[in-house]
């Protein structure tokens, strides 16, 4: 203990710099998103990541984060952080985080600070490693696997099934595939 207190944690550090750089720049980080389980951010493109819905309840940034979206041409999209809020977000994020993992197990679970959003991060299978972009995918799935939980999307995306039973049949795919 120093004179002025504990020292910071370093993962909410990691955090609270993540949401600075995302102020600063909307545009190159907004598909960064917030990895509990190794605390740091990692962008997750969507060419090279299935971000699947576990029904997880979003965690809103609420006044820590501010999305100020573009409402006619010309305007940009931007961000507002106000620090005060986001230690109490910070405490939020990992308190579902801890909540949610021992029930997902298998589950690779990020937050977007759009939103709110948790997701399970799959990376669709590849050849080669990209460099650094998150941790160790858990799990990697085959591209027949991919195509099958992609088909089962469009069929919620069109009505024929609820969220629920898609849902159902994507996890049992991914089971089925790992």
């Amino acid at each position: 203990m120093t004179e002025f207190g504990a020292p910071p944690d370093p993962a909410y550090m990691r955090f609270l710099e993540g949401l600075r750089a995302l102020v600063r720049d909307p545009a190159g980080t907004s598909a960064s998103r917030w990895h509990p389980a190794d605390t740091k951010w990692y962008p997750y493109p969507v060419s090279d990541w299935l971000l699947e819905d576990l029904s997880i309840p979003d965690t809103a940034p609420g006044e820590a984060l501010k999305e100020h979206l573009p409402y006619f041409a010309g305007s940009t999209h931007s961000w507002e952080l106000q620090e005060f809020w986001v230690r109490d977000l910070f405490d939020r994020i990992q308190k579902v985080f801890a909540r949610e993992s021992p029930l997902h197990p298998r589950s690779n679970l990020v937050w977007s600070p759009s939103g709110g959003r948790w997701r399970n991060a799959i990376r669709r299978t590849s050849s080669l490693p990209p460099p650094s972009q998150g941790p160790a995918p858990r799990p990697q799935l085959p591209a027949e696997c991919v195509q099958r939980v992609e088909q089962v999307r469009e069929w919620i995306r069109h009505g024929y099934i609820t969220h629920d039973q898609g849902q159902t049949m994507i996890n049992a795919i991914v089971d089925e595939c790992t």
